[in-house]
């Protein structure tokens, strides 16, 4: 199977609110409204008007989420109670991350059929993308409020969504959230909206005069590694698509309840998106050599890819077969193991693609036997220790 060819954005019914806050009060900053959500308008509106409960709704795309949140104002901070917990005093300029962090973890939370990257995304006009996928603190969200400024839109900087048979990703909408550490590096023209923020500033993309797009089409993927206070410029290493397949599996959210698409989207997006390296450490200047390899891409994989779930056709038998725990990426001629439940990723070299394909009916040597022991110390290989006695 070849990854399949671009179609049109898939369409979702979609309510979004975004909540900002500055010294005085958390307020709705903006709210879109589709779908059957309508009703959420007002109650959303009333955040801080003095008519509790208020309602915060989250429905982009998925099932509706209400969280209902009782408040009392006071001068400098809010008694807060959210759903059934206890009423807690929370400062007004942490009330709208609050909020957005509960939203956010019942997306987290949410048994999704469609597998998702933690990754930021933004897009240009067209709907061309740039995903940037990093661990925890390598500038995600403020590289994408770098790129913001540079004239692109807004996908998510959350949870990215994939669809590999339309060739598409999509995103949960929320406002870029900065985290503590990133507000420094933020471009000038938000620096005054972060002032009178809380902990983590919220963003919505019309402080860079952009917006929100629901979907886009893949057209760059960077693996971000940030470096503290380094005086070298930013560096780019290409990845090949085993690289990448597995850059984008150690940025899964879904790869243990949903594998087999989750393997079949990030193969596709391995397979047919060029995927970058990028070592960095001012964001400005990452941002800038983002935007070149965004403009200018490098050239686009050719491998074909398939994914067999399970043990495959004939690999059952008396001797060693292939564990029902594996699943096979195939790159041309180079496999990349996942195991299910441990999520552990093996990438095999054409010899050893070989001798795995063919299992069980395969010749046995020393060397094929010590790489089927090393396989079943993983858990991916089965009746080894049969085929031996």
């Amino acid at each position: 199977m070849n990854a399949p060819a671009p179609s049109a954005e898939p369409s979702f019914a979609i309510h979004r609110v975004e909540l900002a806050s500055d010294d005085a009060a958390v307020r709705c900053d903006r709210v879109v409204l589709g779908g059957t959500a309508t009703e959420a308008h007002e109650t959303v509106r009333t955040l801080l008007a003095g008519r509790p409960p208020i309602d915060a709704v989250d429905d982009a795309p998925g099932k509706l989420l209400t969280v209902t949140i009782d408040t009392t104002e006071w001068p400098s901070w809010l008694m807060v109670r959210f759903g059934d917990g206890d009423e807690k005093p929370v400062p007004t300029a942490d009330v709208a991350d609050r909020i957005l962090g509960m939203l956010t973890r019942h997306r987290l939370d949410e048994q999704s059929v469609v597998p998702r990257l933690h990754a930021a995304a933004v897009a240009d006009s067209t709907g061309r993308t740039v995903l940037l996928l990093g661990d925890s603190g390598a500038g995600k969200s403020t590289l994408a409020a770098h790129l913001l400024a540079s004239g692109l839109d807004l996908i998510t900087d959350e949870q990215v969504a994939v669809h590999p048979d339309a060739a598409t990703v999509s995103g949960f909408t929320r406002p870029i959230a900065v985290k503590p550490g990133g507000v420094e590096h933020l471009p000038p023209l938000v620096q005054p909206l972060s002032e009178h923020q809380g902990l983590t500033v919220l963003l919505a993309p019309e402080a860079f005069g952009s917006r929100h797009r629901l979907a886009g089409r893949p057209a760059l993927v960077v693996v971000l590694d940030r470096v503290a206070d380094s005086p070298t410029p930013p560096t780019v290493e290409p990845l090949e698509p085993t690289a990448a397949f597995r850059a984008l599996a150690a940025n899964n959210l879904d790869m243990v309840q949903v594998p087999v698409a989750a393997c079949t989207g990030f193969a596709a997006l391995a397979a047919s998106v060029p995927t970058v390296s990028l070592r960095y450490s001012s964001s400005a200047e990452a941002a800038s050599r983002v935007r070149e390899l965004f403009d200018k891409p490098p050239s686009s994989p050719t491998v074909s890819w398939k994914v067999t779930p399970g043990p495959g056709q004939g690999a059952e038998g008396d001797g060693p077969s292939r564990s029902a725990q594996a699943i096979t990426v195939r790159f041309d001629d180079i496999a990349v193991l996942f195991h299910r439940t441990n999520r552990s990723v093996v990438v095999l070299n054409e010899e050893a693609t070989a001798v795995w394909m063919a299992l069980p009916e395969i010749g046995r040597n020393p060397e094929v036997n010590r790489f089927l022991l090393e396989l079943q110390e993983a858990d991916l290989v089965t009746g080894l220790a049969a085929a031996e006695g």
